[in-house]
């Protein structure tokens, strides 16, 4: 009962202590939160500006850069994403709208729950909020404080549901704030908008503002701080399961993204001026017509590349059973082969079935194909990695005697790279 006293007293006195539009603005006690986390956002966009970052249409590269939430970078080490995109915007308007809506929920809610909270709700229900946006749909690029805004708002729902807040007062807000929520909820169904990460934030502030309501109804102090933990750390945990597992089942696409970004050919392709183009890593053109050979005894495998082509000294390819024998690269153009060594019969059937009808493949033209004698399963299409379209050829060689299978992964976007494929696929003995 007392701490329902204060809390209506806390709130009935919010108009008189910020009675000035400057007070709003100014970083003070009981109002610390809001005021930096607002100045936080706003920082965060004048230093993207500064670097070069349109301030109404930003590119692609500089919001990933910056620490946009995008699956084949979050989920292969970039795990810092789902905090930073709490940060970054979409533009000055996306800015403007989600500091007023910032503004308005943190008027009322930081007097409620403290200043500490304030900056646990906005961290937690924002990682909330992306994890659940990379369970929907990893494959975009998500940012705003949109998901944080939302929990902020599911906090105070939970404490209006629960008559926290005087009934006059209650009436009114909990009319106004569900019209908000309905409103952007139904807006986030038209594309563009993440509105997973919305119903993330939502959720986890509803579980999170529950936590704090029942700690407030507990009479020790001391009860309250143990409850209170106790939610904050529930549900970073559950976040941080959900994250790991998405982690431990990336697409083995998402893993080219990261060696593409890792080696800087996304950024070339994206360009940094936006001119995509003329910032494609270029096909790199022989300078003599030296062929080197490539052996491995081992596997009892052998071909030749052309001296244009660079062979990666620590080879990764896209599997995570077998690493590739082989990998060539020329600009954005590569070649990676594997040979997979098979101890029966069946596993041999078992692997050739499972590679032929990979759900990737399904729109790729099958073939038949003898080159230099050996007989190959050819599958092509158009491979598309962060929004870079290339060529793909993807050659199975499966021989009688069932004892190994030669996968052969090309990809280009250069005729004078492709003739180079055919010519070092010709030199293939397995």
């Amino acid at each position: 009962m007392e701490q329902e006293e204060e809390t209506e007293e806390i709130l009935q006195c919010n108009d008189k202590k910020y009675d000035s539009l400057l007070s709003v603005f100014l970083p003070r006690k009981g109002f610390m939160a809001t005021a930096t986390l607002i100045y936080g956002n706003i920082l965060i966009f004048i230093l993207m500006a500064i670097a070069g970052v349109g301030i109404f249409m930003p590119d692609t590269l500089g919001l990933l850069q910056w620490g946009a939430d995008f699956g084949p970078l979050t989920l292969t080490g970039d795990w810092w994403r789902t905090l930073t995109c709490n940060f970054i915007h979409l533009g000055i308007l996306h800015l403007i709208m989600n500091m007023y809506a910032l503004l308005f929920i943190c008027l009322w809610l930081e007097p409620l729950i403290g200043t500490r909270r304030m900056f646990v709700s906005y961290i937690l229900t924002g990682l909330c909020s992306a994890a659940v946006s990379l369970f929907m749909h990893s494959d975009l690029i998500s940012a705003g404080a949109s998901g944080s805004i939302f929990g902020l708002y599911g906090i105070f729902l939970a404490f209006l549901f629960s008559h926290r807040i005087e009934k006059n007062q209650r009436q009114a807000l909990l009319a106004s704030i569900l019209i908000f929520v309905g409103y952007n909820l139904l807006n986030g169904l038209t594309e563009g908008i993440d509105n997973a990460a919305h119903v993330g934030g939502l959720i986890s502030g509803l579980v999170l503002g529950y936590t704090y309501v029942f700690a407030y109804r507990q009479e020790k102090s001391s009860t309250q701080r143990i409850i209170t933990s106790a939610g904050e750390i529930g549900l970073f945990l559950l976040f941080l399961a959900g994250f790991v597992t998405l982690c431990e089942n990336v697409p083995s696409d998402y893993k080219e993204v990261r060696e593409l970004w890792n080696d800087g050919t996304v950024q070339a392709y994206l360009g940094e001026d936006g001119d995509e183009e003329e910032q494609l890593p270029p096909y790199q053109v022989a300078t003599n017509t030296d062929w080197y050979h490539f052996i491995d005894t081992e596997s009892n495998f052998a071909c030749q590349y052309p001296s244009n082509w660079t062979k990666e000294h620590t080879p990764t390819g896209s599997s995570d059973l077998i690493p590739p024998l082989l990998e060539l690269s020329n600009g954005v153009n590569s070649l990676t082969i594997t040979k997979a060594t098979c101890s029966n019969s069946d596993e041999f059937e078992t692997a050739k079935k499972e590679l032929l009808h990979l759900p990737d493949f399904q729109d790729y033209e099958h073939i038949q194909n003898n080159i230099n004698g050996i007989q190959y399963e050819v599958l092509t299409g158009v491979h598309e990695v962060s929004g870079l379209k290339l060529d793909q050829t993807i050659l199975f060689h499966f021989p009688d005697s069932k004892e190994y299978i030669l996968t052969i992964s090309a990809l280009y976007n250069d005729d004078r790279a492709k003739d180079d494929l055919n010519k070092i696929i010709e030199t293939i003995r397995p």
